[in-house]
């Protein structure tokens, strides 16, 4: 539980208004996140558009806080009520994550104790315990937070997944987009374990979109020659993706491609795509001079180099790793600079 001890004590010293309640809500909202599903969309929104017209806000509260377990607190701003149905939507999204268990909550429940005895927080261990003995009568409901900790900070805010934090500008970006153009075709460039496929993902359930892989379009054995692995952004199929995917896009018109499947190495089935809703491309080499430019938004996915290996080693294993770090890192990012990819998009997704 290092990462969530450290959330404690960044917690305990940034907030010395806390009392034993505030520190329970930070844990099981680590824990169970919101707290339950939100059954009502609508009233949700309701409520949150209310709290925009009375909340104090906060003038030095961060734009979102960590709180471990995949989640972060968003803080509301008054600048955002324009927005208010795109992050009730997030905070919907979020609510249905679900999990969490009680004997989870329980084990950091201890862990509040433990640092409690060190002097962390402002409260004794007595009042922690005299707290605790009445929640647990109660079977652990969800937790307000104390009379003095929203005097001291007028805390106003969602608890959402965590990966949301940093797609908060493309996802404003994206919904001013779908205002103007309902089908709008949206692409997600970037380098290798730099979040494309989660980045696509969460903001294909935020917005229903579709999402074409860059992945389906491996480069088929016949065609991998040393010249064309040579190419700066030839290790794709790029001549069947303008033929399955860029031309049909620009012709608005339904159409399906095929998917390659390089665990055989051969098609395996078929996607199809309706042209009136969003299209999501994602993965590598998707802005490609040769494909043209159906996009209407280009969003590139960032990573440091050193985060990036970690997540290659821990995602694909050593020998991977070194594949990665001699083969296809380095194929990226000639191509990258070969066609201006980064400079050229629109927005950047930060780590």
């Amino acid at each position: 539980m290092t990462e969530l001890s450290e959330i404690l004590r960044a917690h305990a010293a940034r907030y010395p208004q806390m009392s034993p309640c505030d520190a329970v809500k930070l844990l099981y909202q680590n824990e169970f996140g919101g707290g339950h599903i939100v059954a009502n969309e609508q009233a949700s929104l309701a409520y949150l558009l209310s709290e925009y017209e009375s909340a104090r806000f906060r003038k030095n509260a961060p734009s979102a806080e960590a709180i471990g377990n995949g989640y972060a607190r968003l803080y509301l701003r008054p600048e955002q009520r324009p927005y208010a149905p795109l992050i009730n939507r997030i905070f919907v999204l979020s609510s249905k994550r679900g999990g969490g268990e009680v004997a989870r909550f329980e084990e950091k429940l201890a862990l509040l104790r433990q640092l409690t005895a060190e002097g962390v927080f402002p409260f004794t261990g007595e009042e922690l315990s005299d707290y605790l003995a009445g929640y647990q009568a109660a079977g652990y409901p969800p937790v307000s937070h104390s009379v003095g900790y929203r005097a001291a900070y007028s805390p106003a805010y969602r608890v959402i997944d965590a990966r949301f934090v940093r797609l908060l500008p493309a996802a404003v970006r994206i919904r001013e987009l779908l205002q103007q153009k309902p089908n709008a075709v949206i692409c997600i460039e970037g380098r290798a374990a730099s979040g494309k496929t989660t980045a696509a993902a969460l903001l294909s359930e935020l917005f229903d979109a579709q999402i074409v892989h860059m992945d389906d379009f491996f480069l088929p054995p016949a065609l991998r020659t040393p010249e064309r692995l040579q190419e700066d952004g030839g290790n794709v199929h790029y001549e069947r993706f303008l033929e399955e995917v860029t031309n049909p896009l620009r012709q608005n018109r339904p159409f399906s491609y095929r998917i390659f499947d390089c665990g055989v190495m051969d098609y395996a089935g078929e996607a199809a795509i309706d042209p009136a809703r969003p299209v999501i491309i994602e993965g590598a080499y998707s802005m490609h001079p040769y494909l043209g430019d159906a996009c209407d938004l280009r969003i590139f996915s960032d990573v440091s180099p050193e985060t990036q290996e970690a997540r290659i080693l821990r995602r694909n294993g050593e020998e991977m790793l070194r594949r990665f770090r001699t083969e296809w890192i380095p194929m990226e990012e000639q191509y990258f600079s070969t066609y201006a990819i980064r400079s050229s998009c629109d927005l950047i997704l930060p780590e």
